[in-house]
């Protein structure tokens, strides 16, 4: 068993990311990536399961991964192994289409504002695309959806409304430095927190489903008392 760790190990050290692009959008609640990921084979043996990983500042984030080459969806296990469909041979390469989303990452920054303030928040990720293995050139941006941004890490530079991140070259595998950004985003952070379903049954034999959710604030607190004729006079003074 541990030479057959050992010879994975040793296949998997041959895989290198040739090309990465990602996408990070943080215009909601959610932090959503796109990532498009080509792997080649130096290896001399065949390679059929390729390990992912979730970014290495939102790791425990983790809600959503999803992997295709081309139209086909891959199998992936509990440690983030995808399984390809046909083996990638040495010197041979595959892109592999990557999505993920993270809850939690678009963190409100104060935690706390008053009723006429902007929210804040803040998004901290990967310089790095987060991978075991060796990668040779990669670029990625952060959708902010605004270009009101109270600071960004020197690693970016703002574009419209995104954050263009600065381009990594021939990087080792694990490799990692924060990159954030703190801009306005007023996008209503609930979540569901609880779920109920009431099923009805009628005297006739029919059936009606009926869901009810739950949700929960996520964004900043409300700092003082809420004021209706203040909330609307913003509205319009913000028309």
């Amino acid at each position: 068993m541990r030479l057959y760790c050992l010879l994975l190990a040793l296949i998997s050290a041959n895989l290198v990311n040739e090309k990465v692009t990602r996408v990070f959008d943080a215009t909601t609640q959610l932090l959503k990536t796109s990532a498009s990921v080509q792997i080649r084979n130096d290896g001399k043996a065949s390679v059929s399961v390729i390990q992912l990983s979730a970014d290495a500042f939102n790791a425990d984030k983790l809600i959503f991964l999803d992997a295709k080459v081309g139209n086909k969806k891959l199998k992936i296990d509990g440690n983030l192994k995808a399984s390809l469909s046909s083996p990638l041979e040495p010197g041979q390469t595959v892109t592999l289409e990557i999505e993920e989303i993270y809850h939690g990452s678009v963190k409100p920054f104060p935690t706390e504002i008053k009723q006429a303030d902007k929210q804040l928040v803040l998004v901290e990720v990967n310089l790095y695309y987060t991978s075991p293995y060796k990668t040779e050139t990669s670029t990625a941006k952060i959708n902010i959806g605004t270009k009101k941004t109270e600071s960004l890490s020197k690693t970016g530079k703002l574009e419209g409304s995104a954050v263009k991140l600065e381009q990594k070259k021939d990087f080792e595998g694990g490799s990692s430095q924060k990159s954030r950004v703190h801009f306005e985003n007023n996008s209503p952070f609930l979540v569901a927190e609880r779920l109920e379903r009431e099923v009805e049954v009628s005297h006739w034999g029919n059936v009606a489903v009926t869901d009810k959710v739950w949700v929960k604030h996520t964004g900043a607190t409300l700092k003082g008392s809420f004021s209706r004729f203040d909330f609307q006079r913003q509205d319009i003074v913000s028309d």
